[in-house]
């Protein structure tokens, strides 16, 4: 019966993100909270409990840089050991100005949104060539 269930698909699809932001939507988006993240020492893994999720994909449909797919599904045995799996892992650091976990490969300090606002303190700049 063991070697029947680990062949079996279940109702959770297999999650992968190539290219994660680790920008936390899909995480927001679970209605069953199948899907968690964990910070440790810079790097950021986002996880997948196949036992919690129904497989609604809105995680896959909300994904603002459309890098999380469904790559088949998780098999019985999978979904019934009851323990999470990596969805990505991205290295990531804390904006020095608001404190926010961001992707870096470079060493930034300061995440986008907060780069932007040094560039341009006062809101928004002109487009190039229309001044």
């Amino acid at each position: 019966p063991a070697a029947a269930l680990a062949t079996l698909p279940g109702p959770a699809p297999r999650l992968r993100a190539r290219g994660c932001t680790a920008c936390g939507v899909c995480l927001r988006a679970c209605p069953t909270g199948a899907l968690s993240m964990r910070d440790a020492g810079g790097l950021t893994t986002v996880l997948q409990d196949p036992a919690a999720c129904d497989g609604c994909r809105r995680c896959v449909d909300l994904c603002p840089t459309s890098v999380l797919s469904a790559e088949g599904a998780w098999g019985w045995e999978r979904v019934l050991a009851g323990d999470p799996a990596p969805v990505a892992t991205v290295t990531t650091t804390t904006c020095a100005r608001c404190g926010t976990l961001f992707p870096t490969s470079s060493g930034e300090r300061l995440c986008p949104v907060c780069a932007f606002r040094r560039r341009n303190p006062f809101g928004s700049t002109f487009p190039v060539g229309q001044r």
